[in-house]
């Protein structure tokens, strides 16, 4: 693993949101010995898109940039959320888990929504307890119900609602890191994309 930051306390979330991607993804059956890059920035590159974003998994370049601290801190999520270092490091999991997934087999195979889902649940799991139901307080929902409401739709709309009710999805009885082999497997299909 590679972290460029200025801040030293940006490598540290670096290092840290890295560590609980990968020992959650690994604990879930991925191969997570991969090479990660992390690049924390003052402006995300333009091939993060229009959409507001704080980070992104360039898969051209096989590199992740999040917003150093400070760029986050000029910037609040949706639903008043605050980015703290807490925060600040569940969303390098976030952009980490991105480049796992797609680094596995099956992951290459996986359409946005599957990996938004799996990326937004590393992200809550790297989040310590107290602030990820702190997080979770400040956004309205009980989890998905059903996997025809994991969609596209529902993610372009709010993407930080979907990533919430991914997680709170993932938590019911039943679900949780079955689901995800189902998903990783090919045997639960999301929102099906046309490629």
């Amino acid at each position: 693993m590679v972290v460029e930051a200025e801040d030293p306390a940006d490598r540290d979330a670096g290092c840290r949101g890295a560590e609980a991607a990968a020992a959650f993804l690994a604990a879930s059956g991925l191969d997570t010995r991969v090479p990660i890059h992390i690049t924390f920035v003052e402006t995300l590159p333009p091939s993060a898109g229009a959409l507001p974003a704080v980070g992104c998994y360039v898969r051209s370049e096989d590199r992740v940039y999040v917003l150093s601290f400070a760029g986050c801190e000029r910037t609040k999520l949706e639903h008043d959320v605050i980015i703290d270092r807490p925060v600040h490091v569940g969303l390098v999991a976030h952009e980490v888990a991105h480049a796992i997934v797609r680094a596995d087999p099956r992951g290459g195979t996986l359409g946005l929504v599957a990996h938004e889902y799996i990326a937004y649940v590393a992200m809550y799991e790297a989040m310590p307890p107290g602030r990820r139901s702190e997080v979770l307080a400040q956004i309205p929902g009980d989890g998905f119900e059903s996997e025809l409401q994991i969609n596209s739709f529902v993610y372009a709309v709010d993407p930080v609602r979907f990533g919430a009710q991914a997680y709170r999805h993932y938590l019911k009885p039943g679900i949780g890191r079955s689901f995800l082999a189902s998903l990783l497997n090919g045997q639960v299909v999301l929102d099906v994309e046309p490629r």
